[in-house]
């Protein structure tokens, strides 16, 4: 072998080394510059979930002080979030799809809306106790490990003076009507798509979304899963004449309804709606027996998940709506 061969073999093998680790280091160094752009690179407890040396310094100086709740947002909740409170964060979430309070309603909820036609705007100790647990089977980890009931009520508190807000949600609407009518056929007219009716209803439902409604009433004590209640609760889940929670949820409750294969079976923000397969014992909006009869009676806003009291002239007993409960709960209960 040459001299001048040997150079070139080893100017190409070279080349394969340095460069690969030269557009690593560049690809880390760009990401790092980045994130340094996003408010401060706020470094919230998702990947491995662990509070980190900045996490464990903004709670230090958190408890020495009145907590301040646009600080403790931008940390742990804009990630997900947005700086803006519009669900655009730069977490990646998958399928999932983080709440946009400007312009949604809280999915799960313990008071009814103005009309008592559903679930309405949470109470303050509900959202406290929400973001202090999680949100189970999504990617929000329970809060309460990394801040105390204090710093997250005064995030509650900047969560309703700077994103749940009618003109807010009155925007959004608007601009949700721009986008569907934009991807339409007919194309977007402000004349038509924005007329005075349009634009005084979702006046109207924004309003409704962030009143604070009347607190659902819980049964106390939660009656005991006899035998009977059982029995009646799988009749109305499964009969077209009960509740007919297995068009969604399938006749088993594994989430394999003929609804849940509907591809326009979505949320109201447009996307994919999944009905939660009740056999897996996780449940997003809470596992106890009160819980599940807060999303039973009241829905999930924002979603499929309609509201079961009836209409006025013929309401559901709430016998019924406990035994339904129950036997929800029992799906879960054999799950391992």
């Amino acid at each position: 072998m040459s001299a001048r061969t040997a150079k070139l073999i080893g100017l190409v093998v070279g080349i394969l080394v340095v460069l690969p680790l030269a557009i690593g280091v560049g690809g880390w160094y760009a990401a790092t510059e980045v994130l340094k752009k996003l408010s401060n690179s706020p470094s919230g407890p998702y990947g491995q979930y662990k509070p980190n040396d900045e996490n464990l310094a903004v709670l230090a100086h958190a408890r020495d002080s009145k907590p301040d709740g646009a600080a403790l947002y931008s940390h742990y909740c804009a990630n997900c979030h947005g700086l803006e409170g519009n669900g655009q964060g730069w977490t990646p979430l998958g399928k999932y799809h983080a709440r946009n309070f400007t312009g949604e309603p809280f999915k799960f909820t313990n008071a009814f809306n103005p009309n008592k036609t559903g679930g309405g705007n949470s109470s303050d100790d509900h959202l406290i106790d929400l973001i202090r647990r999680g949100i189970a089977g999504s990617p929000m980890p329970a809060f309460g490990t990394y801040m105390n009931d204090e710093q997250i009520a005064a995030i509650v508190q900047h969560l309703r003076n700077a994103y749940v807000q009618q003109e807010a949600r009155f925007l959004a609407k608007k601009q949700q009507a721009k986008i569907k009518a934009e991807a339409s056929d007919e194309g977007f007219d402000p004349a038509i798509d924005w007329s005075n009716k349009n634009l005084e209803k979702w006046w109207v439902e924004a309003k409704q979304e962030i009143a604070a409604g009347e607190l659902l009433a819980i049964p106390n004590p939660f009656p005991e899963p006899t035998p009977e209640r059982l029995t009646r609760g799988e009749f109305l889940f499964k009969a077209d004449a009960g509740l007919g929670c297995s068009k969604c949820h399938g006749p088993n409750g594994a989430g394999d309804g003929p609804q849940a294969k509907d591809p326009n079976f979505k949320n109201a923000n447009g996307m994919k709606a999944y009905p939660r397969d009740l056999t897996a014992g996780v449940y997003r909006g809470g596992s106890s027996a009160e819980d599940i009869y807060r999303r039973v009676v009241l829905g999930i806003p924002g979603s499929p998940m309609p509201a079961h009291m009836g209409p006025a002239n013929s309401p559901t007993p709430q016998d019924d709506l406990v035994n339904v409960v129950l036997y929800v709960k029992s799906l879960g209960s054999k799950a391992k």
